[in-house]
């Protein structure tokens, strides 16, 4: 059961549920013992959106990601997304990250961030 009771916790948590019929009532350690990879929407994005409930951070959030197994790679991006909006982003991490960019990509980020 997910037992952070913060703003995100009481206004999403309830719409998922109802609109999306996600279950969102496990916990990582639950997800870690049993997850198939599968790339469907509806065997990540739950996974995605308890991992970044569960946890008190942005790396914490990356962390429970990768740690519960199935479709990582895609778990974390959507998992990661939700992070930065609720926890941010160290300045020193965005510039590391920001070093394996090809320099394309590295326009791309900044004309959006200059959007913003």
């Amino acid at each position: 059961m997910i037992l952070d009771r913060s703003l995100e916790y009481v206004v999403y948590f309830p719409y998922l549920q109802g609109q999306f019929k996600y279950d969102l009532s496990r916990s990582v350690d639950a997800i870690r013992e049993h997850n198939p990879r599968s790339e469907a929407a509806q065997d990540t994005v739950p996974e995605a959106v308890i991992c970044a409930l569960q946890a008190t951070s942005f790396e914490g959030t990356i962390r429970n990601a990768i740690s519960i197994g199935g479709d990582s790679d895609t778990i974390g991006a959507i998992a990661g997304s939700i992070a930065e909006a609720r926890f941010g982003m160290a300045a020193e991490l965005k510039i590391e990250i920001a070093a394996f960019l090809p320099d394309d990509m590295k326009l791309v980020l900044n004309e959006f961030q200059d959007r913003q």
